[in-house]
């Protein structure tokens, strides 16, 4: 008897509770980006809310699509006015965090936050060092080596929850490039817009 009044009353509880519970829940969100396929790249991103105004993200992406390098005849007139297309395929992951303004349904609306990215060179296309070294005329190789490896960033936008559930999400991101292919080694600045869509359970 004693047993199964225990077992009744964590019961009641845990009803009773439930809706509150399944509020709480809802600062899990599962996104990938519109435009990812078109763009030759798979993305996943997770976001969790850590309170209703910080949340806190991890972005996955496998990019496949083909590099370009352009070549001017002013610069080396042993090369044509051309563009080369290279194989390259990279691994990248994000971690950043969100700080939210004017919520109505927790981790929503406008936002401001910061992101780290790492990414990793999986796939080499060796015809790109040959052309690299030969139109800028470097004899050391290691120097070819300037494949963006990390960059960190600002970012803002806004989210719309629609149906307690579907996630529309367009976001501006500029961050700087501690390594750019082009620029041997040296920094840049960069700026993306994405739109990303998603479910929040």
């Amino acid at each position: 008897m004693h047993f199964n009044a225990s077992l009744n009353l964590l019961l009641y509880i845990f009803f009773v509770t439930l809706p509150f519970l399944c509020q709480a829940q809802k600062q899990h969100e599962l996104k990938t980006e519109l435009i990812s396929v078109i763009n030759r790249d798979i993305t996943l991103s997770y976001e969790y809310g850590l309170t209703e105004k910080i949340s806190v993200e991890l972005d996955l992406k496998y990019e496949f699509s083909p590099r370009s390098f352009i070549t001017s005849s002013t610069y080396n007139n042993q090369f044509p006015d051309s563009s080369y297309n290279f194989k390259f395929q990279y691994f990248e992951f994000t971690i950043g965090s969100s700080y939210y303004f004017f919520q109505k349904e927790g981790i929503d609306r406008l936002y401001l936050g910061a992101f780290w990215i790492n990414r990793i060179l999986t796939k080499d296309d060796p015809n790109y060092k040959t052309i690299f070294n030969e139109y800028y005329e470097i004899n050391n190789p290691s120097k070819t080596e300037t494949w963006p490896s990390s960059r960190v960033g600002l970012k803002s936008g806004y989210k719309w929850i629609i149906n307690n559930h579907l996630v529309i999400q367009p976001e501006l991101q500029i961050d700087y490039n501690f390594r750019d292919r082009f620029d041997e080694g040296l920094g840049r600045m960069n700026w993306t817009a994405v739109m990303k869509i998603g479910y929040r359970f």
